[in-house]
């Protein structure tokens, strides 16, 4: 049995798309709308790179994202720079995260059950961090709460900005568009923010509630969620791992799970990340500032 089978579905994401995440649509038999609701450009942030790299001792490398390896290696090569990865810890929020760097020769240490940056922060809430230099690779809209963690762990945080988060041209997306204007949507799917809002604005959306009125919303995670109910559209979904593969599964199991007629969709158990993030931390103090 396929409860997705048929079911169009609309995913947004960055402008790349793995070949992977295309397949297991189409295993569970749905019709995927893939949207590329973000455009990617890399940042030239040698000079900042090539001063850390020179003048400390990094300790640990973090990635957050896919796209932080990616552009983070590019710069690395292209410049030129030299860092030995064997010297320092790696760590990686996730399984895929840790894959791409090893597609690189870059060993990791460090891979939380949980993929956030709530699972990242208890995992060196373990480590010995004081006094230890971090390098932390992010885009230039990267979220402060997973540093600010770290600094109340007693690390000095590095962040260097490898890549830029952008809207793209609305020519681009001109078909995606017209599909989902002529197509019955049965599941939205949005991974970040970043990607809800850039597909109001791209759809010229004034009214969200109405729009997705006949639709289900599922979330990529709590601070998804949280940006789209802040414009009243009510998320059905959020994976308890934030994952694309753990939402499609997490859709199924909604598709497949009965509900009487009018009773309320009950509310996530996990609250929200940031909030989480403040409670885990709330009994460290930062030792020092960067």
């Amino acid at each position: 049995m396929k409860p997705l089978k048929n079911k169009t579905i609309v995913l947004t994401r960055a402008e790349e798309q793995s070949q992977e995440t295309v397949n297991f649509f189409k295993n569970v038999g749905a019709n995927l709308i893939s949207f590329p609701a973000l455009e990617v450009v890399q940042i030239d942030a040698s000079a900042k790179l090539k001063n850390i790299l020179e003048e400390n001792k990094i300790d640990y490398l973090v990635f957050q994202s896919a796209n932080a390896i990616k552009y983070f290696v590019q710069l690395i090569k292209e410049k030129n720079l030299e860092i030995n990865f064997d010297k320092m810890k790696v760590a990686c929020v996730g399984k895929k995260t840790a894959a791409i760097c090893l597609e690189n020769q870059i060993k990791v240490d460090l891979v939380p059950e949980d993929f956030s940056a709530l699972g990242l922060l208890k995992l060196f809430s373990i480590e010995p961090l004081e006094n230890k230099i971090v390098l932390l690779p992010r885009s230039a809209i990267g979220r402060d709460e997973f540093r600010e963690g770290l600094k109340r762990f007693g690390a000095t945080v590095k962040t260097v900005a490898v890549y830029d988060i952008q809207i793209p041209k609305k020519e681009s997306v001109a078909d995606e568009i017209e599909k989902i204007k002529t197509s019955k949507i049965d599941w939205y799917l949005f991974t970040s923010p970043s990607t809800y809002q850039n597909f109001l604005a791209l759809l010229e959306i004034s009214n969200p509630a109405e729009f997705f009125r006949k639709s289900k919303i599922a979330a990529i995670g709590p601070t998804t969620k949280d940006a789209i109910e802040k414009t009243r559209v009510r998320v059905d979904v959020v994976p308890k791992k934030f994952a694309v593969t753990h939402a499609i599964a997490s859709i199924e199991k909604y598709c497949t799970t009965p509900r009487p007629k009018n009773q309320p969709q009950p509310k996530p158990q996990r609250p929200p990340e940031k909030k989480v993030i403040k409670y885990v931390l709330k009994k460290r103090k930062p030792n020092n500032e960067t």
